[in-house]
């Protein structure tokens, strides 16, 4: 029963459909990947309070819950989550208060991201991108600071970016991209970006592909026309509105 692993430690095997065993698992010095796997869950590492490096979780197909990571409050590298297509959210995550490194969320079945409340910085970069059911950024409402580059990309479902108000400025060398966002309003975006970079002329700004039918407080009129309140999207058909 090992309380510390020292070094990396990764778990990759299509067998493998339980964690049993590391019960008394505290501490990763290195990284800790779990990637194509049978998991559901991650019991077994309730224990778990620190990651040295980067926390992988890649390719889990039958992963559906990751609340067992309740007292984990430390990674000092990158989390990464990608792939795994059925976890609907981050539930499990509460401990963290920060992420040293970058945070990537993408090509995933998430719903929200719910379980990052507590966190309020991201050392590195945020990246959201292809993450076709979520709608909601909802999680995220802490966070305050990021210290390199936030990307939003191809996000089917998103529709607001309300959760992310309370982000403060970036740094002048910052790289800001919204892409392809169907659902993003572009007075939205345009408006957010410009309270992050300011008047700051370094900071790298990407917006295309997102929704280019939103307007302010617009009403609905009769007819076909439907409306997405959080967006203020109409949308009329060939009869005219």
């Amino acid at each position: 029963h090992c309380e510390t692993w020292n070094g990396d430690l990764t778990i990759k095997n299509s067998g493998v459909n339980s964690l049993a065993g590391l019960e008394a698992l505290e501490d990763v010095t290195g990284d800790l990947t779990i990637t194509m796997t049978n998991l559901t869950n991650l019991v077994g590492l309730e224990n778990l309070a620190s990651i040295g490096g980067d926390l992988q979780i890649g390719s889990d197909f039958s992963l559906v819950n990751i609340s067992q990571l309740t007292s984990l409050t430390e990674v000092l590298g990158d989390i990464r989550i990608t792939q795994v297509t059925n976890l609907p959210n981050l539930e499990g995550l509460y401990g963290l208060t920060s992420v040293h490194g970058d945070l990537y969320l993408g090509n995933g079945g998430l719903l929200n991201l719910n379980g990052l409340e507590n966190v309020t910085t991201i050392g590195g970069s945020l990246t959201i991108e292809k993450n076709d059911d979520l709608f909601t950024l909802e999680g995220l409402s802490g966070l305050e600071a990021i210290g390199q580059s936030l990307v939003v990309n191809s996000n089917d479902q998103l529709k607001s970016l309300a959760p992310l108000s309370g982000l403060g400025p970036m740094s002048g060398s910052a790289h800001v991209s919204f892409t392809h966002n169907p659902q993003l309003c572009t007075t939205e975006i345009a408006a957010f970006i410009d309270t992050l970079c300011g008047d700051v002329s370094s900071c790298e700004q990407t917006s295309n592909g997102n929704n280019l039918t939103c307007a302010d407080n617009e009403a609905c009129s009769e007819g076909t026309c439907t409306c997405v309140p959080a967006c203020d999207v109409k949308s009329c058909g060939d009869d005219g509105c």
